[in-house]
């Protein structure tokens, strides 16, 4: 088994908060992907935590959604666990 990246480690978490959120809210992939002028495929890319965000990617999608950055970030943080990075 292969042993996971950083930075893996962190975007699978991190991915699956978004799309928790993005649903709690009721948007789809696709409304999100509108409101940030991006596409579906690569939504779905940071849902899954096979594409990192930039900083200001990730705080436009964080308002997109209707959250701060900083309470998204804390939920990945406790997927993570204590000893994940």
């Amino acid at each position: 088994m292969r042993r996971m990246k950083r930075e893996e480690a962190v975007s699978a978490p991190l991915g699956q908060c978004i799309r928790a959120q993005r649903e709690a809210r009721h948007l789809t992939q696709a409304a999100l992907a509108k409101l940030l002028r991006a596409n579906v495929p690569t939504m779905s890319r940071v849902e899954t935590g096979n594409r990192d965000l930039l900083v200001t990617e990730f705080v436009a999608l964080a308002r997109a959604i209707g959250i701060r950055a900083s309470t998204l970030l804390r939920a990945a943080e406790r997927k993570l666990g204590p000893t994940s990075l």
